[in-house]
């Protein structure tokens, strides 16, 4: 089995090793696969059974398709954790399916829509295609990593529908991976922004009884940008949060300015700010990036939002400066649209907030003259962290 390839689910190969780390005999057998984003080096010591079992129940992983146009801003994201429900008591798990955003050309209502699935209702996490079906509802992910391109089909009746597929381009594209430690051994996370520049085509609907009073919305939309990442690793991510934002292009041309900042609390190997454009005269494809020690990032015109007891930015303002190229990009983020899952105690502290803004850019080189300006590219991110309602109003949390 090749977990090399960027497009595999890593969870079957954690699942393995974790099982296999638990016995002497299968240390040095399971070693060759740090392809998974697992630290270089084993522990010399097998785990042991608790350990493994605490592992397991940190494990998470998602995909993250983000879709930016006039009909539909917003997300289909699936987020696998906690797969085989361990310390079911405390914590939930399974894959969760969100669809949350903006649609409608002319009246935009913002949603969100959720469903978990059971592993046991999940197929297809080692091969390209994963089924899952829960009831009536159904998911079907077809990934084709030779080609870059992704289908995604979800239906819901009378609650909402999606029918989209990503197209990347077929050269390279950024990869992070860092290894950090916290109180759990062996813990680490690892970032693929797998299409930061992408096209999509697609349909959405949304069924009247999605949320009570909700109108019925047809979107389509064809060759718009678009933005996917596959993240994964074993860490208690909600108790940290992370702070992250992407704008992937100009309307049709997804090979004019890209931007991706990706930041994660207490993580400062995950720190980083990636730029790509086109040059003017060549037409050749140029990036750069800007790590934690050459970034700035301010959160302007912050709001309390009292659902949640928690602060979120209105604004970004991001500075950074590297041998080669300074930037200011500045993201304004009119609408957050956060969701709590509140089954289980363990996903109550936490809350995650879906940004749906717009960023702009002034790129310079190194004799601070102007060679790109982005303006008012439709832009997505997040916000999540750990919370406390009833102190909420107190702690403001900083960028990561």
């Amino acid at each position: 089995m090749d977990f090399s390839a960027h497009s595999s689910w890593r969870w079957p190969g954690y699942d393995r090793l974790l099982s296999d780390c638990t016995s002497k005999s299968s240390i040095k057998r399971a070693a060759p696969q740090t392809a998974l984003g697992w630290p270089q080096s084993l522990p010399p010591k097998p785990l042991s059974s608790l350990t493994a079992h605490l592992l397991k129940a940190s494990f998470i992983e998602w995909k993250y398709s983000a879709f930016l146009n006039e009909a539909f801003h917003g997300i289909v994201g699936l987020s696998l954790y906690n797969p085989e429900q361990r310390l079911s008591g405390l914590a939930e798990g399974g894959l969760l399916a969100v669809v949350a955003g903006q649609a409608g050309r002319r009246e935009k209502r913002p949603f969100v829509w959720m469903h978990l699935f059971q592993l046991s209702e999940v197929s297809g996490l080692v091969g390209s295609k994963l089924k899952a079906r829960s009831g009536n509802i159904e998911l079907v992910v077809d990934d084709d990593d030779r080609k870059n391109l992704v289908h995604i089909r979800l239906c819901a009746p009378d609650k909402v529908q999606v029918d989209a597929t990503l197209q990347g381009p077929m050269d390279s594209t950024p990869y992070h991976a860092a290894t950090e430690t916290c109180p759990l051994p062996l813990s680490h996370w690892c970032v693929h922004n797998r299409m930061p520049r992408a096209t999509s085509s697609g349909a959405l609907e949304l069924f009247s009884g999605l949320s009570p009073g909700h109108p019925h919305i047809k979107a389509q939309w064809h060759e718009r940008p678009s933005y996917l990442e596959h993240a994964w690793g074993l860490h208690p991510l909600p108790f940290q949060g992370w702070d992250f934002m992407f704008a992937p292009g100009a309307n049709d041309a997804p090979k004019q300015p890209w931007a991706v900042l990706q930041s994660y609390r207490h993580m400062p190997g995950i720190k980083r700010l990636d730029l790509g454009w086109t040059h003017p005269q060549t037409g050749s494809h140029l990036e750069t990036a800007f790590t934690r020690e050459q970034l700035t990032t301010l959160w302007q015109d912050p709001i309390y939002v009292p659902d949640i007891g928690a602060w979120l930015p209105k604004q970004r303002l991001i500075r950074g400066q590297n041998s080669s190229f300074s930037v200011e990009l500045r993201n304004t983020i009119p609408e957050n649209l956060h969701f709590i899952r509140k089954n289980k105690a363990a996903v109550r502290c936490f809350f995650i907030a879906e940004q749906l803004g717009q960023a702009s850019w002034t790129l310079k080189d190194k004799d601070n003259q102007p060679i790109l300006e982005a303006q008012d590219i439709l832009a997505g991110g997040e916000v999540a962290h750990a919370r406390l309602q009833v102190l909420g109003r107190w702690t403001r949390p900083f960028p990561v």
